[in-house]
């Protein structure tokens, strides 16, 4: 996808999350086979991360500054996070930073 930053994976390893910065959208495809959907997402989804086990899917979405959680396996959207702009650019750049144990 053009300008998209990341990829999603789900936990099985067959599945892939991208972010589509200029449809609005994140797609998620079988290995090597066509786009299996669309989730819509605030505006210009640009970063894009899974979690360690595979189960979400975090897109960043710089315009609208909110961050929009993914159920990867049901291709759902669970919540979506505003991320306050303080003069600069929205939402940008992922990380997954696991809790100490």
């Amino acid at each position: 996808m053009p300008d998209s930053e990341g990829l999603a994976v789900s936990a099985d390893g067959t599945h892939v999350c991208v972010a589509a910065p200029y449809a609005g959208s994140s797609s998620a495809s079988a290995e090597g086979g066509p786009a299996m959907g669309e989730i819509e997402v605030g505006h210009v989804p640009l970063t894009i991360t899974s979690s360690p086990d595979g189960r979400l899917a975090y897109v960043a979405c710089v315009a609208s500054s909110t961050v929009d959680i993914i159920d990867l396996e049901t291709l759902k959207r669970l919540a979506r996070l505003d991320i306050p702009k303080h003069g600069e650019a929205g939402a940008h750049g992922m990380a997954y930073i696991p809790r100490p144990a």
